[in-house]
């Protein structure tokens, strides 16, 4: 039938394909359960750094309460002119892009095959090992204000065109400085600056070889896709086994 309708036959071919891909993409949104193939992240990463917020060890005798009791995040605020300047506490460290992420659903039952390799974020323990810097947000007073209201839909995000460097603090006024959050403390006093910064729009460093290395990552990118279609079904079969042995 398709021998002298070489076109016709190709043509089926690629829409069962994109009928296939559609819908195991969208089996995969809706139930949670979906795995991630990202080779172009991992050559992304390479020779590229991102900057991670970083806390400070207190003060001897200061204690906080966040849930490690030695460090935590270094608040500090300076007022000029109209606007306000937000110091950010960072630490910049080798990129981390997953190669393979199993996402199993929803609702996570007590024992699944979910996993990300490699780890995404650093620990704080491990931050501490890279040397402390700085970037400053010059804000308005009104998106300063918004910092001190925990909302439930994050991330206020500081703008590109607001970061500065440290000589932004010429002429600038200290108006708040505290480190840790103490018990007690009136919560206007804290800004919730580490809800509201998403280092994945602070500014990258990156080595020479990696701006050599980003077409090639951009093409990986799009060889993910197929990857990921064709793995995400087999994802579904390992939970199908697993999941009744394991729980």
């Amino acid at each position: 039938m398709f021998q002298n309708k070489p076109y016709l036959k190709k043509l089926i071919i690629i829409t069962a394909l994109v009928l296939t891909s559609g819908l195991v993409s969208c089996i995969g949104l809706k139930t949670g359960r979906f795995t991630i193939i990202d080779t172009g992240g991992a050559i992304a990463a390479i020779g590229q750094q991102k900057a991670n917020l970083r806390k400070e060890p207190l003060p001897t005798g200061k204690e906080t309460l966040a849930y490690n009791k030695d460090q935590d995040y270094h608040y500090r605020v300076w007022k000029k002119g109209e606007n306000y300047i937000v110091s950010i506490p960072v630490a910049y460290a080798p990129a981390r892009y997953s190669v393979f992420e199993h996402y199993c659903g929803h609702r996570l039952r007590p024992h699944t095959l979910q996993t990300t390799l490699p780890r995404k974020r650093y620990t704080d323990e491990e931050l501490m090992d890279y040397p402390l810097e700085h970037i400053y947000a010059e804000i308005s007073e009104q998106r300063y204000r918004s910092l001190f209201k925990q909302r439930k839909l994050r991330k206020h995000l500081f703008p590109a065109d607001t970061l500065r460097d440290e000589s932004v603090l010429n002429g600038a006024e200290l108006v708040l400085d505290i480190h840790g959050k103490e018990a007690g403390e009136p919560s206007p006093m804290h800004p919730y600056l580490t809800s509201n910064v998403d280092p994945n729009r602070l500014p990258r460093r990156r080595a020479w070889y990696n701006q050599c290395l980003r077409p090639i990552s951009w093409v990986a990118e799009v060889v993910d896709i197929p990857l990921s279609l064709i793995a995400t079904p087999i994802g579904w079969v390992a939970d199908a086994i697993y999941e009744p042995l394991a729980n």
